[in-house]
């Protein structure tokens, strides 16, 4: 089918058909009171159809990503925690209060006053890897915790109670 051009006295563009029937063809304006394309459908007459609801496949990317919020939605900080023990930490410097949260969150986790204080539990729990350093030498000094260094590794960590302290 060829189409010709044609230019509308004010300027407008458009094409038409060299089909004789397609001349025949009016097109009129009218104003919709929606944007929503279903309602403007539903004013014009025209019936769409309806689909059910499809299930989409998440990639696994967004899957853990989702994963992880629900895992992160649900943790909670397990005890109990002796008030005794929460008094001396709040009361050093700094965020060693923070720093004792998560060996107890941790501690909570693993079923064990003993913890593995890895930079990354500490970055899951917003605290700067350096900043667990300098804060578990205040708990230690405290006697809070003993500590058990490794060289170059990460160091393990046991939560003392009031019957486990010197």
């Amino acid at each position: 089918m060829k189409m010709a051009n044609l230019l509308h006295a004010d300027g407008r563009q458009n094409y038409q058909s060299s089909n004789p029937l397609d001349q025949h063809i009016n097109t009129v304006k009218i104003a919709l009171p929606t944007r929503d394309a279903r309602a403007t459908c539903r004013a014009l007459g025209i019936d769409l159809p309806t689909y059910p609801p499809q299930v989409c496949r998440v990639s696994k990317q967004s899957e853990s990503r989702s994963h992880t919020l629900k895992t992160l939605q649900k943790q909670f900080l397990k005890g109990p925690i002796p008030l005794s023990w929460i008094i001396r930490a709040f009361s050093l410097p700094g965020k060693a209060w923070h720093v004792g949260t998560v060996l107890w969150f941790w501690a909570g986790i693993t079923c064990s006053k003993t913890v593995h204080l890895t930079p990354s539990r500490l970055r899951h729990c917003g605290l700067h890897p350096e900043t667990g350093r300098q804060r578990l030498m205040y708990l230690e000094k405290a006697g809070l915790v003993r500590v058990e260094r490794r060289g170059r590794q990460s160091p393990m960590v046991t939560i003392l109670a009031e019957e486990d302290r010197d």
